[in-house]
């Protein structure tokens, strides 16, 4: 009986260890899930009812279908199990083709295009999108997908060494390594910019230039973060421990380190703009050649903004830096401007006190603007000298916080939107803590405040619409900022093979674009 016993045992292995058909179908239904307000006409949208809450999903603009990661959660809509089903759906048959159980606790799903990769505790899995076989497996940590070429970047599984350094580039269809580099990423990865199909380069301890293909390129390497810091890492934890006393403590876990201490780049013309912890930079974006380099205060540098007005390079020091996740004081503000083409300094002020961070900031002109937590400068960009300085009531107010952007909108009249960045050439408008808005004229005086809740914010946009969220509520508008379609709120929504798609809790909603725009 022992050999019988061990079959069934292996059969039932087999059978357990393969995505399976689903018994049921997807329901269909036509669910309303808003209007167009040019005709008053309901939005009458294609449903597919699932059986428990979509956690993720991702509809592949090339076969059609849809992965869909299902989640059970309780009544109060909180996630109720560390376990799931991750199935993939044809809606234009109404097809499972295939589903199998996840376990969210050690692994997720990730997708792009018709690649699809479970991550399982320390390994990887390509999956076969057809019928969910695994097509091949590895440790390797992947990082940057490109499909059209083919290959996955990542890093070698250096098993129980410690941290490994060596960049891998990856076939998708084998999970072959097809070549190596040394890359490090002590400091973790700041940005991938593209450069063409083929080249990318890299932020990570400096500037990393990447042919995708075969792993070549130039490094121009500068630091961008520290170890050493004990004295910063004191000083903010005495601010942690004195927070976790008076219960408004964020605890992070993560390395000893504090990162980005580093600008955003500019890429402008061939050549490539960069700050760091050491020097900030003019570099040959084909050749990696170090045009002009100027080295900077390493014991006041901190995370920094770079931009060009003019023939000048304005260098903005903030005086913030990140540990793990959280941002902490560091380094000194202060303000350097440079020739852009030779890198001499042309003017350079700091900016007191010297232990505040400078948290957003906008140009005009020859005035800079500085938002600090509890007020607001401006100073010329000609001497450095300080031309206002107003101080604001955050007791009252709350902490200041950010410049708000173009993306943000007001109720003008009936069916109509104003942005609020262009809608008065003197006016900047400014965040809280408490979740006020502030519109300050060009003397930095408040002449109206209102709640961000009251705002539109504009977080998609297809061709010529945009749509914007508000609570609970959802718009589209049209180029003359025109509301055109009201939609009930969801966070998940996308567009893919011109057609407009919204998650809600366990149903997938399908709506014809033209059906929105009310185009015929």
């Amino acid at each position: 009986m022992r050999p019988i016993f061990l079959v069934v045992i292996i059969m039932l292995t087999t059978y357990q260890s393969h995505p399976q058909i689903a018994n049921s179908k997807v329901q269909q239904k036509i669910k309303t899930i808003g209007k167009n307000v040019l005709t008053q006409q309901n939005l009458n949208a294609k449903e597919f009812l699932f059986p428990e809450n979509i956690h993720e999903l991702y509809i592949d603009s090339v076969s059609g279908y849809a992965t869909v990661q299902l989640r059970k959660l309780n009544k109060k809509g909180k996630v109720s199990s560390l376990t799931g089903t991750v199935l993939v759906y044809d809606p234009s048959k109404d097809e499972v083709r295939w589903l199998k159980k996840i376990d969210y606790s050690s692994g997720s799903i990730y997708q792009k295009s018709n690649i699809l990769v479970q991550y399982k505790g320390n390994k990887r899995f390509r999956l076969n999108i057809e019928n969910g076989a695994e097509i091949w497996e590895t440790k390797n940590e992947l990082y940057y997908y490109n499909i059209p070429k083919n290959i996955v970047i990542g890093y070698k599984d250096n098993g129980l060494v410690g941290n490994n350094h060596t960049l891998i580039g990856m076939n998708l269809d084998n999970g072959n390594t097809i070549w190596e580099r040394e890359l490090n990423r002590e400091y973790g990865w700041n940005k991938i910019i593209k450069m063409s199909d083929s080249t990318l380069i890299i932020a990570t301890g400096g500037l990393h230039f990447l042919n995708i293909n075969n792993g070549q390129g130039w490094d121009y390497h500068t630091i961008t973060g520290k170890k050493d810091y004990t004295e910063t890492v004191a000083k903010n934890v005495a601010g942690i421990a004195l927070g976790i006393l008076t219960g408004t403590a964020i605890v992070t876990s993560g390395p000893n380190l504090v990162s980005d201490v580093l600008s955003n780049e500019i890429i402008k013309d061939n050549f490539i703009y960069l700050a760091s912890k050491e020097k900030v930079g003019c570099i040959d974006k084909l050749s990696g050649e170090i045009i002009w380099s100027y080295a900077l205060p390493e014991d006041q540098t901190s995370k920094s903004s770079l931009f060009i007005k003019g023939n000048s390079l304005y260098l903005i020091n903030k005086g913030f830096a990140y540990w793990g996740n959280k941002r902490i004081s560091y380094g000194k503000p202060f303000i350097k401007v440079f020739d852009k083409d030779t890198g001499k300094e042309e003017l350079s002020f700091s900016i007191e006190p010297e232990n505040e961070s400078i948290l957003d900031f906008k140009v005009s002109e020859d005035t800079i603007l500085l938002v600090f937590k509890d007020k607001i400068e401006t100073y010329s960009l000609k001497d450095g000298l300080k031309q206002l300085s107003k101080k604001f009531e955050i007791n009252e107010l709350g902490e200041l916080r950010f410049i708000l952007t173009d993306k943000l909108y007001r109720q003008a009249e009936k069916d109509m939107l104003a942005n609020i960045a262009q809608s008065g050439n003197f006016n900047t408008y400014i965040q809280t803590g408490k979740g006020i808005t502030l519109q300050l004229d060009n003397q930095l005086n408040i002449t109206d405040q209102f709640n961000f809740n009251q705002l539109f914010f504009h977080f998609f946009t297809v061709d010529e619409y945009k749509f914007l969220s508000k609570g609970n509520q959802t718009v589209v508008i049209n180029k003359t900022n025109q509301i055109i379609a009201e939609l009930d709120f969801s966070d998940k929504l996308f567009v893919a093979n011109n057609k407009l798609y919204v998650v809600y809790e366990n149903s997938l909603c399908e709506l014809d674009l033209n059906k929105l725009f009310g185009i015929n």
